[in-house]
């Protein structure tokens, strides 16, 4: 009898450790197949938020520059002046960050922007703000094959008229040490005008 219990034992032992064990591999596989998946997840977090082909075509942009601006008010002559733009690459080259100034017989003028290519969108992104009002600027945009010509487009409230307006803007790489960058006004048919240039020399 003793001998019977005894046996009852060792196997309703080796039962319940078959079960635990059991239950320690489902557990260990789920907990496999989980980090698995947060694997994959961070992998593809770190892709989409890494500098590529596009952040690349924007280093010619990085420096500093003397700067020449033109701005029609209406029909004639543009209003000119100079100015300096200094542009470094900040946040692990995700962005090219814009420091310009510049100044005229009428008023000094300064602005901060920020260039980079969102990955997600597949668009490149500029952010714009300056001393001539109280909005930042947000346009997205494509890159030419050639890495040489940007072209963004947006809709804002114009801050003198309270009405919409789009415009295209466009910079084009001249060379390594020339650029210029330019703004359109896009009227309700479609019809362009340009409002602004301004010329980029590296300085030094």
């Amino acid at each position: 009898m003793k001998k019977t219990i005894a046996m009852f034992a060792v196997l309703a032992s080796l039962g319940l450790w078959s079960a635990y064990s059991s239950a320690g591999d489902e557990k260990d596989q789920k907990k496999s197949a989980s980090d698995a998946v947060q694997d994959a997840m961070l992998e593809t977090m770190m892709k989409m938020g890494a500098p590529g082909a596009h952040h690349e075509h924007l280093k010619v942009l990085a420096g500093t520059w003397k700067t020449t601006t033109k701005m029609w008010m209406g029909p004639g002559e543009p209003g000119i002046s100079q100015g300096v733009s200094k542009n470094t690459w900040i946040l692990g080259g995700r962005f090219l960050q814009m420091e310009f100034k510049s100044s005229s017989q009428e008023f000094p003028f300064e602005g901060f922007g920020v260039l980079g290519y969102d990955n997600a969108k597949k668009q490149h992104i500029n952010l714009w703000c300056d001393t001539m009002g109280t909005m930042i600027h947000v346009s997205y945009g494509t890159c030419d094959d050639s890495g040489k010509v940007f072209t963004y487009t947006s809709s804002y409230d114009c801050p003198m008229t309270g009405q919409p307006k789009n415009v295209r803007m466009v910079t084009k790489v001249i060379n390594d040490n020339k650029h210029v960058f330019t703004i359109h006004n896009i009227d309700k048919d479609g019809k362009e005008t340009q409002e602004l240039e301004v010329t980029y020399v590296r300085a030094g």
